[in-house]
């Protein structure tokens, strides 16, 4: 599961974003982020409005926070209340669109944020609260606050495995698939290294921690998993050590849990 402070730049490169801001190196980002210097010059964005740029220039705080770079926590000026850091995102040159993906936001407070299909888990510790962020829509957050399982089956830390409920449907539904971006003119050039994930064709990527499946069109599509399985009708996608089985509409795993898949969206090009 991965922690909310650690919010992934591949996953913030997604959906046309509507509106852009210009960094003072000429580096875009999203209106309503903020934009916060490196070194030699150099610029990132932070995913929230009038933010705090932290000191080890890798996190960012909300307004009127104060960075803990000991703990990753933002501190507010007069109460006991902690939030958590967010990383920064990378920002893009300025001949490069900017673009932005949707936000879970955590908590009433909307502090902290979890990349889009994600589910926000709450964790809390005395008069702190946390939230950690799970790879999956609808999750279920595990009590030991570091686990979680996909919609309709129980955790069971003593196996550490999620058992599927016999009562409903087997499994649960994957994640959405989303569409691959193209790179556009040749003029654009490619992001850096870590931030995306290459697609073969070369004009397309996928965000980082994601897969390339070939699509049914010939084009691709982006599986939200790491190593995953594309299953042969290219159309859907299944974890990293199950199979497909076209027969049930799953993703196998040693014959036992069954988990249904989704179907994938078609690629869009960037403008």
């Amino acid at each position: 599961m991965v922690p909310a402070i650690y919010v992934s730049v591949g996953l913030l490169a997604g959906l046309v974003a509507a509106t852009q801001k210009t960094c003072p190196d000429g580096s875009i980002c999203n209106t309503g982020d903020t934009c916060c210097k490196l070194g030699s010059r150099r610029y990132t964005c932070c995913p929230l409005p009038n933010a705090v740029c932290c000191p080890d220039r890798e996190h960012c705080c909300p307004s009127r926070y104060a960075c803990d770079n000991e703990t990753d926590a933002c501190k507010p000026p007069h109460t006991g209340e902690v939030a958590r850091a967010v990383f920064l995102t990378q920002a893009l040159g300025g001949s490069v669109n900017r673009h932005a993906e949707r936000y879970v936001v955590c908590g009433l407070q909307g502090k902290t944020v979890c990349p889009s299909g994600h589910t926000c888990c709450t964790t809390t510790l005395g008069n702190v609260t946390n939230h950690s962020c799970c790879p999956s829509r609808d999750a279920v957050c595990c009590a030991d606050g570091r686990h979680c399982c996909p919609k309709r089956t129980t955790c069971d830390l003593a196996a550490g495995r999620c058992i599927h409920n016999e009562v409903d449907l087997p499994g649960t539904r994957t994640l959405r698939l989303t569409p691959a971006r193209q790179y556009g003119k040749e003029s654009t050039p490619r992001p850096v290294s870590g931030v995306i994930v290459p697609c073969s064709d070369g004009r397309s990527h996928c965000p980082d921690g994601y897969t390339c499946c070939v699509a049914p069109s010939g084009s691709y599509s982006c599986c939200p998993l790491k190593d995953a399985v594309c299953c042969d009708d290219n159309v859907h996608c299944c974890p990293h050590g199950t199979v497909c089985n076209p027969d049930r509409g799953a993703c196998q795993k040693e014959g036992l849990l069954h988990v249904p898949w989704s179907t994938k969206v078609p690629a869009t090009p960037l403008l």
